[in-house]
């Protein structure tokens, strides 16, 4: 079947499930009369990669791009109340500050959200991450007071989330159905929903074996894991740390604990410090302050000449 980019003039507010399922919908443009964008508007879109919305977009309902498969960007032309960084979109407040963290986009690579992702938001969408392929994510920057219904609702790749100090509630469902290995809760979460960690689909009891939380004694996150049997542990995690070569191929795993610095290995095979006049650089950079799963990768630049230049007297 053609695969088709089409342009929907006179729609002034994109209902819920208004495409849904629309398994051939590659692009879509919005003129000038859109206001709004319903919840899951786009949803099981599998091949849309164009989206292009216009600036007097003022509202946005729940995950409306979930399911959208190879969609890593989303065009907002320049927009006061929303934008697309890193393939997340996010509310905009005054002076373009990000202050609401509305959707993870499924063509995120890598599949994870780093703190600087998030610095200062105060709010996450229900449903922001639900049915995503998200890996991991570092929330420790923001400023949430909650982990809203089904954020991270049946993620299975889930690996990791950290919270940041100052959240208070974990609500219904938040990561139901998910697979997630590791929670830090920081002492401030006072209420944990019941639910939180529920099975929706009605068969049983979900199963806490593999799932750690990284809490403090005494804390209302201790007294839940206990009461679930879910493993604590008093002590920070460590977190992957991938480093790839130049060419994008995975050379080692080393794992480092939370809030320590990177440090590259020196017995890295096949990755000499220089190469002509190149040397060997890496990014992120040795020091960053490891708060998640962490990809790492290297380049060869150029080096300055007085790297390379030697005075010889005769």
């Amino acid at each position: 079947q053609l695969r088709k980019t089409i342009t929907a003039e006179g729609i002034e507010e994109v209902q819920e499930n208004a495409f849904k399922g629309c398994k051939y919908l590659k692009g879509i443009t919005f003129s000038d009369k859109t206001t709004s964008i319903g919840s899951h508007a786009f949803e099981d879109c599998k091949v849309l990669q164009d989206v292009s919305i216009p600036a007097t977009v003022s509202k946005m309902g729940y995950s409306p791009f979930r399911g959208c498969d190879i969609l890593s960007d989303v065009n907002f032309n320049e927009s006061e109340y929303f934008t697309c960084e890193k393939s997340v979109i996010f509310e905009l407040g005054e002076e373009g500050v990000h202050t609401a963290l509305v959707e993870y986009l499924n063509g995120k690579v890598p599949h994870i959200v780093n703190s600087e992702d998030v610095e200062g938001i105060t709010s996450i969408y229900p449903e922001a991450f639900m049915y995503s392929n998200i890996e991991s994510a570092d929330l420790s920057t923001a400023n949430l007071e909650e982990i809203p219904v089904s954020a991270f609702q049946g993620t299975k790749s889930l690996f990791s989330v950290t919270l940041p100090n100052g959240c208070r509630r974990i609500n219904e469902n938040a990561f139901a159905d998910s697979r997630i290995r590791q929670l830090v809760v920081p002492a401030t979460v006072n209420v944990i929903n019941d639910r939180a960690f529920a099975h929706t689909d009605g068969t049983g009891e979900p199963e806490y074996t593999a799932l750690t939380f990284y809490c403090q004694e005494g804390t209302v996150a201790e007294d839940y894991a206990k009461s679930y049997k879910i493993n604590i542990s008093y002590k920070l995690p460590e977190y992957e740390v991938r480093l790839y070569d130049e060419e994008g191929n995975l050379v080692k795993s080393i794992y480092v604990e939370q809030g320590m610095p990177l440090e590259i290995p020196e017995d890295l095979e096949n990755l000499p410090p220089t190469k002509g006049y190149t040397r060997l650089t890496w990014t992120p950079p040795a020091g960053t302050i490891i708060t998640g799963l962490t990809n790492v990768y290297a380049s060869y630049v150029p080096m300055e000449p007085s790297e390379y230049q030697k005075v010889v007297n005769f």
